[in-house]
């Protein structure tokens, strides 16, 4: 039944742009289900930017000493996403 319930496995051909943002040190959802929603993604044609924050956990933006500004980084990257995108002037 696994794949019946994944999500990943029922992708629409056409996708809205997604930016997946995903700690590697995340024991709540493992890195690789942002990761390989992202591949699937670009193999069927669509936009998805992966960004990998290195000894994030799950709430990386807020995570005590964690190297960096997650936070506002996070912010600016997914406003720039979202220009390239040309869905934010």
């Amino acid at each position: 039944y696994t794949d019946a319930l994944n999500p990943q496995a029922h992708l629409p051909p056409v996708f809205p742009p997604t930016i997946a943002l995903h700690g590697d040190a995340d024991v709540t959802v493992s890195v690789t289900q942002s990761s390989t929603l992202c591949e699937r993604l670009q193999a069927s044609g669509n936009v998805c930017q992966f960004v990998n924050v290195p000894g994030g956990g799950h709430d990386y933006r807020t995570q005590p000493g964690l190297p960096g500004d997650w936070k506002n980084t996070t912010n600016t990257m997914i406003e720039q996403f979202l220009r390239d995108q040309h869905l934010l002037p």
